[in-house]
């Protein structure tokens, strides 16, 4: 078509950045219909079932852990892509699905809740009846207080002398955003939290705008709440309840998309339920 002056050359590098010739074909014809031929459109047709690099599933999964399962990413030789598109919607689902079990499992053995539920995103209003509690942010050690005060004399004494400087330095704003980076760290502080509210607790971990793993812990389900007395009305609530004064509860504790995780890490059943987009 290019050689007989049919397409022009910016479609023809458009149609490079797949190698589905079934595909192309079914692209071609249509915009071949339509009144709107540019290159952006025959691109953002042969896209649209793929998925974003930059999507916060595909940041969460990783490029290389999906490549590793099989997938294929399609590249733009010709345009800025942002890392390509994802062409396995289906698979990039079950990956984000499987690392969030892994991460749930993770962070219950890891921190002791008692249940830990996954999901990419959970509905407004999800920890509604659920009691809140709140740790405290751990301390520095001696080592850590000595480190973050090393770090913050360095950074004063090089702003101040940066900000007296005539000359812009590539130099110094990176060493001033490396010294600000490690600040962040050592402030941002681990919280403890009450070891008995741990062991009757939970959390919810989803997958965040930025494709970072979003962690909300310290939430008491109703029918996990201590006995606070045995009086004949209490009589048959404790009944169901075992010697620590907690409801027993089937399973692991991990459910992930709304599935209760065998410690083996299957669902209980064989189906795979795709998470929402």
């Amino acid at each position: 078509l290019y050689e007989q002056n049919e397409m022009r050359y910016d479609q023809l590098q458009a149609f490079s950045i797949t190698d589905d010739q079934a595909r192309q074909e079914q692209v071609w014809e249509t915009v071949s219909r339509s009144q709107v031929k540019e290159a952006y459109y025959i691109r953002r047709l042969l896209t649209e079932t793929a998925v974003r690099a930059t999507d916060r599933r595909a940041v969460y999964v990783g490029i290389e852990a999906y490549e590793a399962a099989g997938g294929v990413v399609m590249r733009d030789l010709f345009e800025q892509d942002q890392g390509g598109w994802l062409q396995d919607p289906a698979l990039l689902e079950q990956l984000v699905f499987e690392k969030l079990k892994v991460d749930a499992e993770t962070l219950k053995t890891r921190e002791g809740w008692k249940w830990v539920e996954a999901a990419l995103d959970f509905p407004y209003g999800h920890t509604s009846g659920l009691r809140r509690f709140y740790g405290e942010p751990r301390e520095m050690s001696g080592d850590e207080r000595a480190r973050h005060d090393a770090i913050k004399a360095e950074y004063d004494r090089l702003d101040a002398e940066y900000a007296e400087a005539e000359e812009y330095s590539e130099e110094t704003e990176s060493r001033l955003d490396e010294l600000g980076s490690a600040l962040d760290a050592l402030n941002e502080r681990p919280y403890v939290y009450d070891p008995a509210e741990v062991a009757r607790g939970g959390a919810f971990i989803s997958v965040g705008a930025d494709g970072q793993l979003k962690v909300e812990s310290g939430f008491v389900r109703p029918e996990d709440e201590p006995v606070r007395s045995n009086e004949a009305g209490d009589e048959a609530y404790a009944e169901d309840r075992g010697d620590d004064g907690h409801v027993a509860t089937a399973g692991n504790g991990v459910s992930a998309n709304g599935k209760q995780v065998s410690p083996e890490g299957e669902e209980e059943d064989d189906g795979v339920r795709p998470l929402p987009d």
